[in-house]
């Protein structure tokens, strides 16, 4: 290495400052070495010392050396360190993760590997394999689920797959773990009654046979999937597909099979050393080991710290460790560094005091070994402040409490990128951040986003789908049209908008919105203050539609991008940075799906798109919030590997801590394949607390709250408790200063910006209210958003008929001929003649779907009416009416109409039933009456007491309503049913939904249906806040 001499004295001064136990580790060159490296005792230093004396005391390389890291950051960070000792042959070493390592040896033996026709899979496709796989188990399958929303199995499934691929186990290795664990069970504590139970004949000793049959069959069901694995791998080949776990095992068995690709590793790398050895898993680990294999003293170098591994399966990593250890223990040398730079003492006793209870540690099997901290930082290590554990009566004190002692902070000068807030998950801190924003205080958040939610992505998809879908039929996406209107980008002037649409209701022509804009003599009807603005979109988009056809995505889209001013609005905005990278992300995503399937179209993107967000799949985003230099909120999980002068630990709740990750997403695995008790999770949780207590220099604050914002008990977490030892207590909130808390808690209770529609020609809509009549659908789009009933109904823009709505609306039309044909009969036809109509409306309205779209709700519907007549048949009544209309109705003077799918008759008194295509599940809150949580009642239990008033007060016939029933043509996915839910409404429902008719038709009457509801996912609300 030529520069080797010229950098021996910058090298020094970084190997003369290091300590004892750094030194040691350091010049261990030869033989294997383990480094335990606790928080803030630099080990990131010692390994770029270490390749450094390496190379000044060896005749070694810089390309005999590998470096393996956990994340593509860690490789980056060490490189760099590296450059600053040994200049330029910094990047001879090999410094990568084992997934770039090993797809380097792929790259450079194509003869031994031969998968180039093979791609990465895409998140998508990956989940589609899996739902394939799913659906075409066998009925009698235990993971067979007959629902249409597999998303929970798919995850589970595709989490065990990962697992398998990571941790190198085979359906046959699971088995076995299986069998030795169920045999097991009669012979452990947990399973066996320690006193009689006389009541059920139970003696003490005898085993609970039903917890091991709980757990059998939890063992069948992780079997099962298991076995699924094969089938995974051969549909993925099949595919063509790949992805990153496989590179690992592909390299892990051509090191088995080809043992000369293996010795030429060997004999290039003759120093190996790995960063984060706590998070290697087990196809990780025995890429390591073969790397070794070769040599009885082999030079490997581990540095990691089991106290901070925050990942799955503490104790088969922990067993990992003790493996490497005990394989080489007779040479091997234990390096412990306990020297901390980073906190002052009291930080580093309590978090000790706290990881202590964990016992999947290596202090647990390894004698001699102690990992008691000791501070030595220069600016620390004479400062002995406690931290703090406060307790608060409320969130909002606890966030006010928080936010006070934060701005004590800054009023003493201290840096605010040196405080940080630290908590289990981002919404924790939404409202603390948004007191932060009001007070003007500075502050940063960097969060992760999915740039598909921006909403300028969104507003360019439309205009996309809007080309697409009137190329393919022209007049079909005029619901698309009013929306691309508020487009900031377009520079429609509101004022037009609201003008046309008045003048759309009331004119005497066929024409469709685009072609009234197209034409100047209709414009010169409306009253506009910029007609140009639109005259110019119009051409545009006549244009756009043109070349839908003939341009590829990608040139679609970047003609939408430039054309429509896309770029421009971009510029000039005061979140550029974010929305191009949002942008690129999406285009991107749009390039290389196009470069995979050439012939895409708009309706197929749309489609991977819309399956994408039911899987909750992403196009990821960084976005930065605040001042970059602001007081940092952070994640627990992103907290590691950072450090700061303050740190606020909030939320600190057992329903944030110890039940997030009590979820079914995984399945049950026992402790012969992991190595962890049923402690396992609670203890990667205090492991997690660890490391956010240890990012903390000088202060530290632990905070939770006794009760939420609607004053139910909350318990603190278990962690916070251990913690209250010796010196350490907990204070409570009751020492805030009273002025000041009252201050923050009223600018707590202020709202963000309520969206506010602008009110059109009050006199033209005083003409439109003035004779109508209420419907339920009014009434509860009128509660639920009063913007969406101004737009809906007054303004009447036109409405999307999507697949779902023209699914239901053909479910209902079968049912409407059937039953009319029972009624003219006297008979049940057979089901046939239930589907017979619903193919003929799905024909004759073919252009709501896509072809997909069109297949699977055809599909659908033919499964689904026959089984649903074979449910119900024999329960049917056949004196009936459908579609039956109720007008000409007052309630206290109160126009109301209404129109019900049918009506069964006993006599004069009748049941009225409504039909509902959508999720049963979903449901279920909607048919509640009013509650503390929703003090409205559900829309469909508001719906039904709206027409008992109907029929109460309906005149023109003798019938008396005795009930309602909602009838599902979706089965309930737990009892494999189509349910009907009954509902008797009484007096006390009718006077709560009289009152809201009321209370609505009053505010309908006086114009007061211009502010919004807020809700982020309300289509009518994210129109106005468009800017």
């Amino acid at each position: 290495m030529e520069s080797r001499t010229a950098l021996t004295e910058q090298f020094k001064k970084a190997y003369n400052s290091l300590n004892d136990a750094q030194r040691t580790a350091v010049d261990a060159i030869e033989g294997p070495v383990m480094v335990i490296a606790g928080p803030g005792t630099g080990k990131t230093q010692i390994l770029a010392v270490r390749i450094g004396n390496i190379l000044l005391q060896t005749d070694a390389l810089p390309e005999n050396i590998l470096c393996l890291t956990y994340t593509e950051a860690g490789a980056i960070a060490m490189r760099n360190r590296l450059l600053s000792f040994i200049g330029p042959d910094a990047y001879r070493v090999q410094i990568q993760t084992f997934h770039a390592f090993c797809n380097e040896i792929i790259q450079s033996h194509p003869d031994l590997f031969g998968r180039r026709e093979l791609e990465p899979v895409s998140e998508l496709e990956q989940v589609m394999i899996l739902e394939n796989i799913l659906r075409e188990l066998p009925s009698d399958h235990v993971l067979r689920r007959f629902r249409d929303d597999l998303s929970s199995d798919i995850r589970r499934l595709g989490n065990l797959f990962r697992i398998m691929k990571e941790e190198d186990w085979s359906p046959e290795w699971i088995a076995n773990a299986i069998q030795a664990y169920l045999d097991s069970l009669p012979d452990r504590a947990e399973f066996i009654y320690k006193v009689a139970v006389t009541k059920k004949g139970v003696k003490a000793g005898d085993v609970k046979q039903d917890k091991i049959d709980q757990e059998t069959a939890a063992m069948e069901k992780l079997q099962a999937a298991a076995n699924l694995f094969p089938v995974f791998q051969e549909k993925m080949a099949e595919a063509g597909r790949f992805d990153y776990s496989d590179m690992i095992l592909w390299v892990v068995r051509a090191f088995a099979r080809h043992p000369e690709l293996l010795r030429t590793y060997q004999e290039r790398f003759l120093y190996v050393l790995v960063d984060e050895y706590q998070d290697t898993n087990g196809a990780q680990n025995e890429i390591l080991r073969s790397l070794i294999g070769y040599w009885d003293v082999p030079n490997v170098f581990v540095v990691g710290d089991d106290d901070q591994s925050i990942y799955e399966f503490q104790g088969a990593r922990v067993q990992n460790i003790l493996d490497l250890y005990r394989q080489y223990e007779n040479d091997m040398r234990t390096v412990l560094l306990t020297e901390n730079y980073r906190s002052v003492q009291p930080v580093l006793d309590v978090s000790r005091i706290l990881i202590d209870r964990n016992e999947e540690r290596l202090v647990s099997h390894l004698e001699g070994l102690s990992k008691v901290l000791i501070s030595r930082g220069e600016e620390v290590r004479d400062l002995t402040q406690l931290p703090v554990i406060r307790a608060y009566d409320s969130k909002v004190q606890e966030e006010a409490g928080v936010l006070m002692e934060i701005e004590k902070l800054l009023e003493s000068g201290t840096d605010p990128a040196e405080i940080a807030v630290i908590y289990y998950r981002h919404a924790q801190a939404d409202q603390l951040i948004r007191l932060m924003g009001r007070k003007q205080l500075p502050y940063a958040l960097r969060k992760q986003l999915n740039s598909l939610d921006v909403p300028l992505v969104r507003q360019i998809l439309s205009v996309m789908e809007y080309a697409g879908k009137e190329h393919r039929q022209p007049n079909s996406a005029e619901h698309l049209l009013f929306e691309m209107l508020y487009f900031p980008f377009f520079g429609i002037h509101r004022h037009d908008i609201l003008s046309l649409a008045a003048y759309m209701q009331g004119k005497r022509t066929n024409n469709n919105w685009r072609q009234v804009i197209a034409d100047p003599d209709l414009m010169a009807q409306v009253k506009l203050r910029d007609p140009e603005a639109l005259q110019k979109l119009e051409s545009r988009l006549t244009l756009w539609i043109s070349e839908a056809g003939s341009l590829t995505l990608p040139m679609l889209l970047e003609k939408i991008f430039e054309e429509g001013g896309v770029l421009a609005y971009i510029i000039a905005h005061h979140d550029r940075f974010f929305l191009l990278e949002a942008m690129h992300a999406f285009f991107d995503y749009v390039q290389a799906e196009s470069a995979a399937d050439p012939e895409m179209r708009v309706e197929d993107l749309l489609e991977q798109l819309n399956l994408m967000r039911r899987y909750h799949i992403t196009l990821p985003v960084w976005r930065t919030f605040g001042n970059r230099n602001g007081v940092q909120f952070v994640t627990c999980h992103s907290a590691k590997g950072l450090e700061f002068d303050h740190v606020f630990l909030i939320g600190c709740n057992s329903n944030q801590w110890e039940s997030s990750r009590r979820n079914s997403n995984n399945f049950s695995l026992p402790d012969t394949l992991t190595f962890s008790g049923g402690s396992n999770e609670l203890e990667a949780q205090r492991r997690l607390f660890y490391v956010a207590l240890t990012r903390a220099r000088k202060g530290l604050q632990v905070s939770y709250a006794e009760t939420d914002n609607n004053a139910k008990t909350l318990e603190p977490s278990r962690f916070v408790e251990e913690m209250a030892v010796q010196d350490l207590t907990i204070r409570r909130s009751g020492s805030l200063d009273d002025e000041k808390l009252a201050a923050i808690e009223l600018l707590s209770l202020g709202t963000d910006k309520t969206p506010t529609a602008e009110l059109f020609d009050p006199d033209w809509l005083t003409r439109k209210t003035e004779h109508l009549s209420l419907s339920a659908s009014m009434l509860n789009a009128f509660l639920k958003c009063p913007v969406r009933f101004y737009f809906q109904y007054l303004l009447r823009i036109p409405q999307a008929r999507n697949d779902s709505m023209e699914f239901g609306n053909a479910i209902h039309q079968a049912l409407q001929r059937y039953f009319n044909e029972v009624r003219e009969t006297g008979n049940f036809p057979p089901p046939e003649k239930l589907v017979q109509p619903f193919r003929l409306y799905m024909q004759q309205h073919r252009e709501a779907f896509t072809d997909k779209q069109f297949r699977n709700r055809m599909e659908l519907g033919e499964m689904i009416l026959p089984e649903y007549y074979a449910q119900h048949v024999s329960s049917w009544n056949k004196v009936v009416v459908t579609e039956y209309p109720v007008r000409d109705v007052t309630w206290k003077n109160i126009p109301i109409n209404g129109k019900l799918d049918k009506i069964e008759f006993n006599g004069n008194e009748v049941h009225v039933v409504d039909y509902k295509t959508g999720s049963y599940r979903l449901a279920k809150q909607k048919m509640k009456g009013p509650t503390d949580k929703d003090p409205l009642g559900g829309e469909y239990w508001r719906q039904m007491v709206f027409y008992q008033i109907l029929m109460d007060q309906q005149r023109q016939k003798p019938w008396r309503m005795v009930s309602g029933e909602f009838d599902f043509l979706e089965k309930n996915p737990d009892s494999g049913k189509y349910e009907k839910e009954r509902l008797v409404i009484t007096s006390d429902d009718t006077a709560i939904v009289g009152r809201q008719i009321e209370e609505v038709y009053g505010k309908i009457r006086s114009l007061d249906f211009t502010e919004g509801c807020n809700e982020p996912d309300c289509e009518y609300c994210n129109l106005l806040k468009y800017e």
